[in-house]
């Protein structure tokens, strides 16, 4: 079982700071149902498969990252193996996509070092 380093990284786009987002890095216990409903969602957007969406039995052994926008929805999510490869990245469309993709996989790599 992976120590984990809970944390949470603010940004705020172009210093615009109603349009912030806010990226948690999470043991899966602590996030567990909001994964599954960031990734069940961006399935039913064809953003990643049905197969990706659903649990497996890597996910307890993995850190994972998730975006929570200005508003408190979750609008991203990832996860780090422990061999240090990133998976299973969903970001559901949103005016910062790129900004928050790049800020999740940043935080997730961090955990790795």
């Amino acid at each position: 079982m992976p120590t984990y380093q809970t944390r949470s990284i603010t940004y705020h786009p172009h210093g615009c700071l109603e349009k912030t987002f806010t990226i948690h890095c999470l043991p899966w216990v602590s996030c567990a149902p909001l994964l599954n409903e960031i990734r069940v969602a961006a399935s039913e957007r064809k953003i990643i498969s049905h197969a990706e969406a659903l649990p497996d039995a890597r996910d307890p052994i993995a850190h994972h990252a998730i975006a929570v926008g200005a508003d408190g929805r979750v609008i991203a999510c990832g996860r780090l193996m422990p061999d240090g490869h990133v998976e299973r990245i969903a970001v559901l469309p949103h005016e910062h996509q790129g900004l928050i993709r790049t800020a999740l996989v940043e935080a997730l790599l961090d955990l790795a070092r």
